[in-house]
């Protein structure tokens, strides 16, 4: 995990780092050590029933005035005709239930279709500039709607015919989970489970199934048609009975009956509809709720074997070794030409991940390790980039210089709070590297101490005891490494002693 002043890997060690880079199933679950923990299922409440006061009070007032009038022009039919006027009731009352049951389906049906229709409609999602976490949801469902794209279809159509459902998903879970300690990462599950949804039901050819659930039937529709004509004949023939015995009071009071029903008929078709719109809600929010947590347990448990530190630190070592090794294949060195040996690790800029157990150093998924190889004729440089969760290294960079060329080592730290590594040789470009990644915003890592993290990460990243190879190295040249190993030797006693000598 550091460097050291002396190279004492063997072949024995070497082979043994082949094989355990690859123990505990590495391959399997390296990546999960950078997922974080994932935030529980949610969905959005179903909208209260939307029915105020003013409309109860309406039906209320309708209802009661329908029932007086009706019920008087009914009594002066039953004078007429008894037989009449019963069947004239029967009828009407009958096919007003059955007409406004129909009706509030009818309604109900038709405005949650067109609500769909809207949801879905092909709008663009609007991210307000600086909201940092709708735009990481934005960058989620764009990549795994291009990335979870079904087979066999075109891909320009699949995105341009989803955009709506896509708006509509990405807003729900910006509103659902935007936080101020949220990180985007942690609802990543759900995004993917999300898009994988919606291309499941693109390939099964049931993405727009609620269009087909939803449409009015035309016998629906001819019920409603036809026992509202009933209602008004029955209603109609009530009033030409009871018209017999008392014209003009009849002629009133049908023509107040006449509106009260209809107003009385809207306000209970509105209030039903609105409580069948409730329910649906309700019954589609238990639908989802129950599937993205199904979904959420299984990314649990898929984590339950995430790796803990102390396995990342052995896989690295053993990375570390292998390049060593591979180094020396390189340069054509046996091991007894390696006088001494170092090592930096750092991010594998642009794009990495990056996770940390509490209380410990930062973990990369991508890494850019130097070798620094001391030997008789001067020092060799060999920079590597390291994907950590594949075991596998690519774009070797290859540096020599003699031990004279050092100019000055040093480690600073930037403005924004990064910590670079900078190697100064008396001909060419300095040799600087970022090891370590400025404090973020608690409102991104979740970290507490984010300093702290930064200077653990420094150590495990071998800066120390590579600053006190290369540094010596810059001081006196080649001779440091035969001075380093005489202090080695000096009994700890001794150099007290000395030391307190000259200053006595």
């Amino acid at each position: 995990m550091r460097a050291v002043a002396r190279s004492t890997c063997t072949v024995g060690a070497f082979e043994a780092a082949k094989h355990d880079r690859y123990a505990l199933n590495r391959l399997g679950r390296a990546w999960k050590f950078f997922q974080p923990e994932p935030i529980g299922a949610r969905v959005r409440p179903a909208d209260p029933v939307l029915v105020g006061p003013g409309v109860w009070t309406a039906a209320m007032a309708t209802t009661a005035l329908a029932l007086v009038t009706v019920g008087f022009v009914g009594a002066t039919a039953w004078q007429h005709n008894e037989t009449v006027a019963l069947f004239a009731l029967l009828s009407l009352t009958a096919s007003c239930y059955v007409s406004v049951r129909s009706g509030v389906e009818w309604r109900w049906m038709k405005e949650r279709r067109q609500a769909k229709d809207r949801e879905y409609q092909h709008k663009p999602a609007v991210t307000t500039r600086g909201d940092v976490f709708a735009s990481k949801i934005d960058r989620q469902f764009s990549h795994y709607f291009a990335r979870y794209a079904p087979r066999d279809a075109d891909p320009v159509l699949w995105l341009s015919e989803t955009v709506g459902i896509r708006r509509a998903l990405r807003d729900e879970v910006v509103t659902l989970y935007r936080e101020s300690t949220v990180n985007a990462k942690r609802v990543a599950w759900l995004t993917r489970y999300l898009v994988a949804d919606v291309a499941r039901r693109w390939e099964e050819g049931t993405l727009w199934d609620y269009r087909k659930k939803l449409r009015v039937p035309v016998l629906l529709k001819m019920r409603c048609v036809l026992t509202s004509i009933a209602a008004i004949v029955a209603g109609g023939f009530l009033v030409w009975s009871a018209a017999h015995v008392r014209p003009l009071f009849v002629s009133l009071a049908a023509i107040v009956a006449l509106a009260s029903v209809w107003s009385t008929a809207r306000l209970w078709l509105r209030i039903a509809a609105e409580y069948r719109r409730h329910s649906a809600d309700k019954r589609e929010k238990e639908r989802l709720l129950a599937g993205r947590r199904a979904a959420f347990d299984r990314w649990k448990r898929k984590l339950d074997d995430r790796p803990d530190d102390l396995e990342m630190a052995r896989w690295l070592e053993c990375d570390r070794k292998v390049l060593m090794e591979q180094a020396m294949d390189l340069y054509r060195l046996k091991r007894q030409d390696v006088l001494a040996h170092a090592f930096i690790e750092a991010p594998a800029t642009p794009f990495y991940d990056r996770a940390r157990i509490e209380n410990g150093p930062w973990r990369y998924s991508k890494y850019k390790i130097l070798l620094f190889l001391l030997t008789k004729d001067g020092a060799r440089q060999l920079t590597q980039h390291l994907d950590f969760r594949k075991a596998t290294a690519r774009s070797r960079a290859r540096i020599n210089y003699r031990y004279d060329a050092f100019t000055s080592v040093q480690v600073a730290e930037t403005d924004n709070g990064e910590n670079v590594f900078e190697l100064t040789l008396t001909n060419g470009d300095p040799i600087k590297v970022k090891v370590t990644d400025p404090p973020t915003d608690v409102t991104e890592t979740e970290d507490r101490d984010p300093q702290n993290a930064s200077q653990l990460t420094l150590g495990t990243a071998g800066l120390g005891n590579a600053l006190h190879v290369l540094e010596g190295v810059a001081a006196e040249g080649r001779a440091w490494i035969a001075f380093e190993r005489q202090r080695e030797k000096v009994p700890q006693a001794e150099v007290s002693r000395a030391v307190n000598a000259m200053f006595a």
